[in-house]
């Protein structure tokens, strides 16, 4: 049950518990043997002092909660195509998504040098206001070797956005990003020399790529796979 509530999207011990039916500290015990075991993770926003989001590590465990248990009756009976049909945009939003930006995350961490992103820190996510939108979620970002993470003084070296759609990006993407970078630097944070990075499953359409230029790194599905660097576009 623990799993299911996680996977559904319960980030926190107070929304586990109100699923599953039990009080938040009595989930401690649980919750700390499934993330020492590496079934669960509580990723800490990477700006900000506040509490960790609890995510189910692997997707493959989300997939058997989201779509394989709750559709089980109907597997059995070989309905298979009705229930992929059925579950489209569950595995699209909670499955395949999220999956694709923690690999975006982790090409940066482990590739990034390699395409010449060469101050590339601690790697992880963040969520800002702004005022003239309801806020932004970034999905990745990165800060310098020697920033330190939830300080005011890290320097943003990246910001990135991972997209796992069936169309190919475009420059309204990058507007996006050169909008949070501005937002970012007018709160107060080191980010105006910060790099962009968008992430695609279906590439970029020709007018994105004519835009790209020093500072801005286009990584497709291909790339992120093989580990290889695309250089930075232009």
């Amino acid at each position: 049950m623990i799993w299911w509530a996680v996977a559904s999207g319960a980030t926190s011990p107070t929304q586990i518990g109100g699923l599953v039916g039990m009080d938040a500290k009595a989930l401690t015990y649980h919750l700390n043997i499934m993330r020492d075991g590496g079934f669960i993770r509580y990723d800490q926003d990477l700006l900000r002092q506040r509490r960790p989001v609890i995510t189910v590590a692997d997707p493959v465990v989300r997939f058997h909660q989201l779509i394989v248990l709750q559709n089980l009756k109907q597997l059995q009976i070989r309905q298979t195509r009705a229930v992929w049909e059925r579950s489209q945009k569950k595995f699209r939003d909670k499955i395949l998504g999220p999956h694709f930006e923690e690999m975006a995350r982790t090409w940066t961490y482990w590739y990034g040098h390699q395409a010449g992103l060469d101050d590339i820190g601690t790697v992880g996510t963040t969520e800002i206001a702004c005022r003239e939108h309801r806020g932004h979620e970034i999905d990745v970002l990165a800060i310098s070797k020697s920033s330190l993470a939830r300080t005011k003084s890290a320097r943003i070296t990246l910001i990135g956005e991972a997209k796992c759609t069936s169309k190919p990006r475009t420059p309204d993407d990058l507007h996006r990003l050169e909008h949070i970078r501005d937002v970012l630097t007018s709160l107060g944070w080191d980010a105006a020399g910060a790099s962009l990075a968008i992430f695609s499953r279906e590439g970029f359409s020709p007018d994105l790529s004519a835009m790209a230029g020093d500072r801005l790194y286009l990584v497709d599905l291909a790339t992120m796979y093989a580990g290889a660097h695309p250089g930075p576009s232009g």
